[in-house]
């Protein structure tokens, strides 16, 4: 694979709402981290489980 095949891939798989999607899951994480540590796993894994749904039915 070559570099302009793995930077076409890269623009075809990842999209600007990708990128807020898991950056604001992410600071949602270390937020609730903050307050306590075990929820932010479950909340976490919750949030990215839901999306997978949603994004799986599209």
């Amino acid at each position: 694979m070559v570099i302009s095949d793995l930077k076409n891939w890269l623009i075809k798989t990842f999209d600007i709402r990708d990128v807020f999607c898991f950056g604001g899951t992410s600071l949602i994480a270390w937020g609730v981290y903050d307050i306590y540590p075990p929820a932010a796993f479950i909340i976490t894994g919750a949030i990215f489980f839901y999306i997978s749904i949603i994004r799986g039915t599209k």
